[in-house]
């Protein structure tokens, strides 16, 4: 399927793109190329990578990975299966890819993240802009759905079913707030420099699949 979509999408997509492109193993262990993402505007769904797919801060780190290559290949796989359904957008910065997402006119932006700490903490939150309370709804139910999905994945303790409230000058807030007035959240499904609570890319892409259909 990767493969077919890759030939529909260069066959059709010529136009200028702000993804990122890189490869997929499939199951059967062949890699396949995808190319520079190319965005449809006003596609609903707007994916945006969080830190930088160009520079040196690629995030949160644990069990072989980083934030940054984690992410990126789950979204590249969400858009290998939605093709331009969803839009996929990476950028220098968090900042950067969210002003590139917002040119696209999305309905809606999930910006991606995975959390760390101390190898031990756990759980999922979602972050939304105080007083965005159009966006309230879409935090608490991908928290929701995502801990249902996941049983070794529960809620964090101190959010509020599962979104967190973000003030002015509070980590990630400069990048939603540049994603425009459209509902927006930023998402740390599960910490990953905890094994135990870690959760293999192709289940997460799985995951967010489903989640966007249920957005469309």
């Amino acid at each position: 399927m990767l493969a077919k979509f890759v030939a529909w999408f260069k066959k059709h997509f010529t136009h200028s793109s702000t993804g990122g492109g890189g490869t997929v193993t499939q199951p059967d262990g062949t890699v396949v190329d995808i190319p520079e993402t190319a965005n449809v505007k006003g596609t609903k769904v707007a994916l945006v990578l969080g830190h930088s797919f160009t520079g040196p801060d690629k995030g949160a780190t644990g069990n072989g990975t980083n934030e940054v290559a984690y992410n990126s290949a789950v979204m590249d796989l969400v858009k290998a299966e939605l093709g331009d359904l969803v839009s996929v957008v990476k950028g220098s910065s968090s900042v950067d890819a969210a002003i590139k997402a917002k040119a696209l006119s999305p309905d809606i932006v999930i910006q991606m993240h995975l959390n760390a700490y101390n190898g031990t903490a756990k759980g999922c939150e979602v972050l939304v802009v105080k007083g965005d309370s159009k966006s309230y709804p879409l935090a608490e139910k991908f928290a929701k759905e995502f801990t249902d999905a996941f049983s070794n994945v529960p809620m964090r303790r101190f959010s509020d079913q599962g979104k967190k409230i973000l003030s002015s000058n509070d980590r990630g807030v400069t990048s939603l707030i540049t994603s425009g007035s459209v509902k927006k959240v930023l998402v740390e499904p599960f910490f990953i420099d905890n094994s135990a609570n870690f959760v293999p890319k192709e289940e997460y892409a799985k995951f967010l699949i489903k989640f966007i259909r249920s957005l469309l």
